[in-house]
């Protein structure tokens, strides 16, 4: 059996890289667009880059960069990642109380927050490590969704939110940009590794505890494109228990190139 490992590491490994290739050359037309409307000269812009296959291998490790984000955020109005809200609002009405209190990972200028307001779910806290998206999304919704709150903050670590302090925890595509570099998915480099693990471990503290009379109330939800067969590798592992082990669900969603919806229960239980 462990002779088929390798091939389907690479596989997979080929498929991930594909869909990031695919989600990066449709941002990088973005780009270009925006430095033809700002320069006339997509090359000029892209001189310092390198060649072309050096721009390639710096498509994927960039996502995790805050760096490329604070830059992309000063030019870049908004952008939606993998889907947008009605293509899981089914599974969101299905999970979430309207009064919950919400936590959105690495919101990005993604409308997703905003949508959640506009479906009724107005207790919604969005954090981002770059301070230039967050800057931009409270001059964009103050007047028009006062309720949502946006909060500076590394999903690794969280220290703005005392423990469980949300019903709720969002991801969607954040996790994916930690992964984007992750190497072989059945063995994942140590940076990978400890930054996956960080955020869980954020995610699981600032989690309220789920009890008798809620059981399956509060949740962590994932939204993305990595195979489940890996993320349940980081989700549930030997390592650290985050108390949602026994109760991972995921569900497909039908769109684009086809994502995945993962639910993640704690069980009514201190970690």
């Amino acid at each position: 059996m462990r002779a088929k490992i390798p091939y389907l590491g690479i596989r997979q490994k080929k498929v991930f890289d594909n869909i990031m290739s695919q989600i990066a050359d449709s941002v990088q037309k973005e780009e270009d667009e925006f430095a033809r409307s700002t320069t006339g000269n997509v090359a000029e812009r892209d001189a310092p880059g390198g060649s072309e296959c050096d721009e390639e291998n710096e498509h994927n490790s960039r996502y995790r960069e805050k760096e490329y984000w604070d830059k992309r955020f000063t030019k870049e109005d908004k952008y939606e990642w993998l889907c947008a809200y009605n293509d899981v609002k089914d599974y969101i009405v299905r999970d979430i109380c309207v009064h919950d209190k919400i936590l959105v990972l690495g919101c990005g200028n993604s409308t997703f927050s905003a949508d959640l307001h506009d479906a009724g779910f107005h207790n919604v806290t969005s954090v981002d490590f770059s301070p230039n998206v967050i800057e931009a999304m409270k001059k964009k919704y103050n007047d028009s969704h006062p309720s949502l709150e946006w909060q500076v903050g590394d999903v690794r670590q969280l220290d703005g939110f005392p423990d469980k302090s949300f019903d709720i925890v969002i991801d969607k595509a954040c996790l994916d940009a930690l992964v984007c570099d992750e190497g072989d998915p059945w063995s994942p480099n140590e940076r990978t590794k400890n930054d996956m693990y960080a955020t869980l471990k954020c995610v699981a503290r600032v989690l309220k505890r789920n009890g008798v009379s809620n059981a399956n109330h509060r949740k962590f939800i994932s939204i993305g494109f990595q195979q489940p067969h890996f993320r349940k590798r980081y989700l549930i592992n030997d390592h650290f228990k985050f108390g949602w082990e026994d109760n991972v669900e995921t569900f497909p969603i039908n769109v684009g190139l086809g994502y995945f919806y993962m639910v993640c229960i704690p069980k009514c239980r201190e970690i």
